[in-house]
């Protein structure tokens, strides 16, 4: 997960974001959950780009691609 300016970011305040999501492949999705938050932001089959807005409260919150779960997946943490 990055910032809009291109920084690697693992630890958020809560509040209320904008994730973009850029597909490139019909074979991933973006699939994230955490405390209030079980949701696809992308489907297998999308292809492109979509921004999501999202209330993250504090806690710990994971993504994966579900279909490759294995290899692509990440963690961050909201205070």
């Amino acid at each position: 997960m990055k910032t809009a300016s291109g920084k690697k970011e693992t630890a958020l305040t809560r509040g209320t974001y904008a994730i973009t999501i850029r597909e490139r492949s019909d074979d991933h999705n973006f699939y994230v959950r955490g405390p209030g938050l079980k949701k696809a932001l992308t489907g297998v089959d999308f292809v492109g780009t979509r921004t999501v807005t999202v209330q993250l409260r504090s806690g710990k919150y994971g993504f994966v691609c579900t279909p490759h779960a294995n290899e692509m997946h990440g963690g961050f943490s909201v205070r």
